[in-house]
Order: structure tokens, then C-alpha cells, then sequence
């Protein structure tokens, strides 16, 4: 065979095109990586002859796109029996696992999930070592996702900063999160969420499931991972806090520093006794999530950075007298304590156009609250007041429509504020659907400003949930104030008259 010398990449380009335009050629490109691969190797469909094929795998779907390639398939992950054999062809040599590993085998192959790099990185590694060796490396996920880690971070490496953040606010809050939402709060945050998503998504980072974004189990471990080493003895070094364990220790032991971002916490996790000034020293908090945790006195600090506050049991009656929650999106305080909100703020949020839900009250049925804001702007929320009795109790209702529950809402939305908000006595349960001519969707920028409260219902369906918000037609002069949707990418419908 004679051996062709070739100086660059221009010239060998250029012999790829004479060489071949002629012939009916098979070309396989796998795991391409750069744009210019693709320039250099198969620059156009007239460099082959008639009847050639040109495959290209890569984990960036944009270099596809890039280069003009219309036909475009998204490999799924293996079943679990397409998976062993990949895996065993890895670790033994052959299709199947060996007689002593299989039910070994079948664990690898579960929390690789049928990724096929995890698969064969994992099969490598475990070759011809003893049932001991596996069963150690199996107790320990932590490092066997340390094995995968290196291969998986190439991608996250190939990303800019803001992408970063945006893939590891994702990894350890938002996996399986409403899309919405999410490019909302870190939209808030300055990270271009829209287009930073796009990016994970065609790096083949995360998945978007109608609407919801997933990530792969491996692809969050990575996530996790990476923010683990950013301090290996100290979880109040680390930009973001998930683990119980982790959190408590922070929280407890006052060890937070400036370096944290975001926390969040399991609502189901045993109790934590935080320290009041837990929180003084994170200055750069903007997601702030906490779940059981009781206080040694009034919380005396929290960040004016934070962008989404969601704390349900609020164990104190206010906020710190300092916190200026100017940049808040979103504001979550159900089942508080809390009796007013901050008072004397001087700049309102321009983006808190989220649910503001106010704590659980066990009042009874026979009253309604009302809430006042400043209409200046210069106090957001001025707290609760002006007790309003309705004219009867709640047989009405328990006759009408079975058990209600009691909740007070409002929301702020692009610079409209909310002049006064009735509380709203909700009935969950399934309606008959009403009928779609009176359907009206309501997005961030559109409000609902009134509705009637004896001749018109308003039903909000969410994932699993159906709210109807009405009030007795015994309370005629009673009227609802409405500021845009409660719930994100809801529908809204109007009925007619109540019977």
C-alpha cells in the first residue's frame, strides 16, 4: 500500500474530496467533539458519490446543527438486557456476565442506568477483579461515580460559567422541575437560563420532558460531585447545600461562609436546631429553602440577594429588621409563624411576579383577611389586617361541596401591586370540565382583575390538582381581587352563574 504524505489539514481535506467523490463510501465519525472535524472530514454531501452514508456521533447536537445536518436522531438509553451485554462484553469478554457475578452485574448495570459510557467505563475498570473487589466498589457509589466522573465532565468542562452554574443549580435543586420556572429564578439570577438550557440540552447534560427537565442519575451525581470538591472538609465552603446531614452541620455549628449560594432541604428530615445568626455571614444567598429547622432566637440576617425564599414553618413572627428582599421572584411562607412581613423597604422587587402565599391562619370559616399594601411601592406588604365576618358559617359550604380548606394568596406582577387581597376558601377535588370556549390562559404579563363573587367560579387545573376558588353567594358584596395566574402555566376558566 502506498503511503501518502499529508502536511495539513487543507491538503488532507482536499485529497478527501478527490479521492472520493466518486465512490460509494460508508463514513463514520464517532464522538466528534469540534466543529472544524466535521469541516475537514465531510464538509459537504458532494464530496461522496451517490448511495454514501455518513454517520456522525457526537454529545453536542449543536455541531449538527451547525454544520447543516437535517437528520438528526437522539440515542435512547439501553434496556436493562442490551445494557448486560454491553457491560459484559467489557468486563468478561462475552455477552453474558460469569456464573459468580451475575447478580453483581445486574447492580452495575441498575445505577448505570443505560448510559453506555458508564457501562463501559464501569465494565473496564471491574475486569478480572474478585467478587470481593466488586462487592467493595458497590458499597461505595460515591466512588464509583468518582470512576465515571472523569469521562461524563468533559462536557461540563466544554461549558462557560454561566452554564455551569445553571447545570449545577439544576443537578442539586431543580432535577425534574418545570422548565418555566426554572429559567425564571435563574433567569432572576443573571444567567441567561433560556439559551444555557439549550446548551445542557444539546450536550446531551439534561432533558426536556414536556416541559419538565431531567436529568440523567450519573449526570446529577456528576453535578453533585463537582460541588462536593469544592470543599471536601467543610460544607460551609461550598457554593450549594442539599444533604441533610450537611446543611444541619452548617446551620447548627455557624459555618456558613460567603461562598454560599443556594440551600435546600428534605421536608421529611428530623429537626435542626439552627443558630439565629446562621445565616450572617452568606452573603451571596439567592435560593433559600429550609424545612423543620427551629431557632435559638429572631433570625438576624438573611441576604437581600435572595431571588426565591420558600421556608415553610417560618419559626419566627418576623423577618430580620434589615432584610431588603429587593431582587425576591419568589416568596413561599406557608405554615409559618411569621405575623408581617419587612416593613419600611425601600425598593420594591421589579421581579416578584411568583405566588406570594401567606401562612396557614386557623381562623374559622365565619371571617375573611384582608391584606394591605401600599400602593407607592414603598412597602411591598404592610401585613394582616381588617377582620371581615361573612354572614354565615360553613354549612354552605360542607353542604355544597364536602370538606374546604382555608388559605390566604396574593401575587405581584410586573410592577402592578396589589391594592387589597381577600382570603380564599379552596375545595380540592375534580370537577366536570367546563367547557373550552371559556377558557382564557393567563400568562406572567396578563392579570384577572375582579371577579364577581355570586355568579362566577374560577378553576385552576395543575398536575394532579383541581382548585376551585368561589365564595357563598351569600356574601354578595364580597368581590375576589385576582393578580395574574397562582400557579405556573395554569388555565383559568370561567363559568356561568353557580346553580
Amino acid at each position: 500500500m502506498k503511503t501518502i504524505d499529508i502536511f495539513d489539514v487543507h491538503e488532507g481535506s482536499t485529497m478527501i474530496r478527490r479521492l472520493l467523490h466518486h465512490k460509494k463510501v460508508l463514513l463514520i465519525l464517532d464522538d466528534v467533539t469540534d466543529s472544524d472535524h466535521l469541516d475537514y472530514l465531510a464538509g459537504k454531501q458532494e464530496w461522496f458519490g451517490s448511495g454514501s452514508r455518513v454517520l456522525i456521533t457526537t454529545r453536542n447536537e449543536h455541531l449538527l446543527i451547525e454544520h447543516g445536518v437535517k437528520r438528526r436522531f437522539h440515542v435512547k438509553p439501553l434496556n436493562h438486557d442490551d445494557a448486560l451485554k454491553l457491560f459484559s462484553w467489557k468486563a468478561f469478554g462475552k455477552d453474558h456476565p460469569e456464573k459468580n457475578y451475575i447478580e453483581l452485574s445486574s447492580c452495575v448495570v441498575s445505577y448505570a442506568d443505560g448510559l453506555p459510557l458508564a457501562l463501559k467505563v464501569l465494565g473496564s475498570f471491574l475486569r478480572e477483579r474478585h467478587v470481593s473487589a466488586w462487592n467493595s466498589a458497590l458499597g461505595n457509589l460515591r466512588g464509583i461515580c468518582n470512576i465515571v466522573l472523569g469521562t461524563l465532565q468533559i462536557s461540563y468542562d466544554d461549558l462557560d460559567d454561566k452554564e455551569k452554574k445553571i447545570f449545577l443549580d439544576i443537578a442539586c435543586f431543580f432535577n425534574e422541575e418545570k422548565e418555566d420556572r426554572v429559567i425564571e429564578i435563574l433567569d432572576s439570577c443573571g444567567f441567561c437560563a433560556g439559551i444555557g438550557i439549550d446548551v445542557l440540552i444539546e450536550k446531551s447534560l439534561l432533558t426536556n420532558s414536556y416541559g419538565t427537565l431531567w436529568m440523567h442519575q450519573l449526570v446529577q451525581e456528576m453535578g453533585c460531585e463537582i460541588v462536593n470538591r469544592e470543599c471536601l472538609d467543610e460544607p460551609g465552603n461550598r457554593s450549594r447545600l442539599w444533604r441533610h446531614e450537611e446543611t444541619k452541620h452548617v446551620l447548627s455549628k455557624n459555618t456558613g461562609t460567603d461562598a454560599v449560594e443556594s440551600i435546600t432541604m428534605d421536608k421529611t428530615g428530623p429537626v435542626v436546631h439552627a443558630n439565629a445568626k446562621s445565616f450572617s455571614r452568606m452573603k451571596k444567598l439567592r435560593l433559600l429553602n429550609p424545612a423543620n429547622v427551629n431557632l435559638s432566637n429572631d433570625l438576624e440576617y438573611l441576604s437581600d440577594n435572595l431571588r426565591s425564599l420558600e421556608w415553610a414553618g417560618y419559626p419566627s413572627k418576623y423577618f430580620p429588621s434589615h432584610f431588603n428582599p429587593k431582587n425576591l421572584l419568589e416568596l413561599n411562607m406557608c405554615h409559618s409563624h411569621i405575623e408581617s412581613f419587612w416593613t419600611g423597604v425601600k425598593e420594591r422587587s421589579p421581579n416578584c411576579d411568583h405566588a406570594l402565599k401567606y401562612p396557614s391562619f386557623d381562623y374559622n370559616y365565619t371571617h375573611i383577611i384582608t391584606c394591605k399594601v401600599d400602593i407607592n411601592g414603598k412597602e411591598l406588604w404592610k401585613g394582616i389586617s381588617n377582620q371581615v365576618e361573612l354572614p354565615s358559617g360553613t354549612e354552605w359550604w360542607q353542604g355544597k361541596f364536602g370538606q374546604i380548606t382555608f388559605s390566604i394568596t396574593a401575587r405581584v406582577g410586573h410592577g402592578v401591586i396589589v391594592k387589597q387581597c381577600a382570603a380564599r376558601l379552596v375545595y380540592e377535588g375534580d370537577l366536570e370540565e367546563l367547557d373550552p370556549r371559556f377558557s382564557l390562559r393567563t400568562r406572567s404579563n396578563v392579570s384577572i382583575s375582579e371577579m364577581n363573587a355570586t355568579t362566577t367560579a374560577m378553576r385552576a387545573t395543575t398536575t394532579g390538582t383541581t382548585r376551585v376558588l368561589i365564595l357563598p353567594p351569600t356574601a354578595s358584596g364580597l368581590t375576589m381581587y385576582f393578580l395574574d395566574t397562582l400557579f405556573r402555566s395554569t388555565e383559568y376558566y370561567r363559568n356561568e352563574k353557580l346553580q
